[in-house]
């Protein structure tokens, strides 16, 4: 009996280290399938320049692919399928090769590559800082009026000195950003707002 005991414990951890194998073997073989239906996009570049991004479904990929088609054709179908007709696409990329999404409105395809356009960014963040120093200006506009109903002299002339001020960063806007040459530098640069002193 011990023997026989001793022989079903032996054959049951022959198989449970077979089924292993084949179940590791099988997690090896995935995890690059996956990894590779996970990071490949298509860039896709309409007539007007900017950029369309095509995201092709992890599932799908791995599917087609384990059903026998090769990642080119899978993906080259999906493009056939999902690309707007007047678009201009490929080749794929890695998706970690895709630019940050602050200038995203900024994307253009150079060769097989998407990079942020800087004079398309510079335009953008100046528009931005724009609208800010506007506001800025509203803001001293309306401080002005009430003093003016208060008969505040002292501060109608702070408030005029700081909007020239204002007025003067806006206008010096487009030379700072010319002298940018990196997308992150054109995101962290602002002006540098005198304190408006009343």
């Amino acid at each position: 009996m011990g023997t026989k005991w001793v022989e079903i414990v032996r054959k049951s951890f022959i198989v449970w280290m077979f089924s292993g194998l084949v179940g590791f073997s099988f997690f090896l073989w995935l995890v690059p399938l996956r990894a590779l239906g996970q990071t490949q996009v298509i860039p896709c570049a309409l007539p007007s320049g900017q950029v369309v991004v095509i995201h092709p479904a992890p599932s799908y990929v791995n599917k087609q692919m384990a059903a026998g088609m090769t990642r080119a054709q899978v993906l080259d179908a999906i493009q056939q399928k999902d690309a707007p007709a007047e678009a201009v696409c490929g080749p794929p990329v890695d998706r970690a090769t895709l630019p940050g999404r602050r200038f995203r409105d900024a994307w253009r395809k150079a060769g097989g590559a998407v990079v942020v356009d800087l004079p398309l960014a510079r335009q953008q963040r100046a528009r931005e800082l724009g609208r800010e120093i506007d506001g800025k200006i509203q803001a001293s506009a309306d401080r002005e009026l009430a003093a003016s109903d208060a008969d505040d002299l002292a501060r109608q002339a702070a408030h005029k000195a700081h909007r020239n001020h204002l007025r003067a960063l806006q206008a010096a806007l487009a030379a700072h950003l010319g002298a940018l040459m990196t997308p992150e530098a054109l995101h962290a640069w602002t002006p540098i707002y005198r304190a408006l002193v009343e």
